[in-house]
């Protein structure tokens, strides 16, 4: 089945996308995390003149789920959109040892 991307709580992914060369392109998560250039859940780039807008997204630690992050620009027609859920270590993610060494 398909996976969603999971980014490890208190870590960044780097999310990109394709515009029109020079284009500011907009983000937002819809559930948590912050966007390292802005500090908060939004924020506004501009593309290079490839058209590739680039931001780098925060899982903040507490976080559990799962967020959207929409990206739109107004010289694109819709938006695109990418699902992230958070990992965060716990005693499930650890192989049981049954106490043998």
């Amino acid at each position: 089945g398909h996976r969603l991307p999971r980014v490890q709580l208190g870590s960044s992914t780097i999310m990109r996308v394709q515009a029109t060369p020079y284009a500011p392109v907009s983000w937002v998560t819809t559930s948590g995390g912050v966007f390292t250039e802005s500090k908060v859940g939004a924020v506004t780039v501009r593309a290079d003149s490839q058209g590739i807008a680039q931001v780098t997204f925060y899982a903040t630690p507490g976080l559990s789920g799962a967020t959207s992050i929409l990206a739109a620009s107004p010289f694109c027609l819709g938006q695109a959109e990418q699902t992230i859920t958070f990992a965060s270590a716990s005693l499930s993610d650890v192989a049981p040892t049954n106490g043998q060494k």
